[in-house]
């Protein structure tokens, strides 16, 4: 999914690809409710409903490229939607079928193991990826972000584990608080300006979390 986001970033736009990544909650959200029988309340509706609007219209830019029309820049974008999905369904039945304090670590270190044995593997296709992996710019920011992201997956199974929210609420808590602290290191670092839309969505995106985390009760 790393390596399908890269190629949507480049063929359809960073502003196509991130919707479509976040907007995936929606996935898992049904399958905890199907699956699992998560009771969602008239109250945690709402905020998954506004998580979902408010998630759309923070992260929502105007395209300028118009010449971005082809296949690849609807394709992959629906591929990263179902994908994305697919993931965090996965890790919540992980999590509710199998895993426990003393699996999680080893769990996750296995995920990165696959990761990285999958990535050497198409290293062998592409001798200029295999050149770039030794660039000390690749190798230092590639092990920032594996540690990152590690650390992400196992405390989002922590948090599905330990929260006493439901899992659809973890999952648009998390989805909202990836894109707010986003947000925030944009305007701080790179001075990017919001649309009028915008801020709307990232008011909807706080209500949402609001609504999703109070009077919270302990399900699977």
């Amino acid at each position: 999914m790393f390596y399908l986001v890269s190629l949507s970033v480049n063929s359809a736009g960073i502003t196509r690809t991130a919707i479509a990544s976040r907007m995936s909650l929606i996935i898992p959200v049904i399958f905890s409710v199907v699956y699992f029988n998560d009771l969602l309340t008239a109250p945690k509706i709402t905020g998954i409903v506004l998580a979902l609007g408010g998630l759309y219209l923070s992260i929502f830019r105007k395209v300028q490229n118009k010449s971005i029309n082809d296949h690849k820049s609807f394709l992959l974008p629906v591929v990263i939607f179902v994908g994305a999905g697919i993931v965090d369904s996965l890790l919540k039945y992980s999590q509710a079928t199998f895993l426990n304090a003393a699996s999680l670590p080893l769990y996750t270190s296995f995920l990165f193991l696959i990761a990285g044995i999958s990535g050497f593997l198409v290293f062998f296709f592409n001798k200029q990826h295999l050149k770039n992996l030794f660039r000390q710019d690749v190798l230092i920011l590639g092990a920032v972000l594996g540690f990152v992201n590690y650390g992400s997956t196992y405390f989002f199974i922590q948090a599905l584990n330990k929260s006493g929210l439901v899992s659809a609420s973890v999952f648009a808590v998390n989805h909202i608080g990836i894109v707010l602290f986003s947000i925030f290191v944009s305007l701080l670092f790179f001075r990017e300006k919001l649309r009028w839309y915008n801020w709307i969505g990232i008011v909807l995106c706080i209500f949402a979390v609001l609504l999703l985390t109070m009077n919270h009760e302990i399900h699977t």
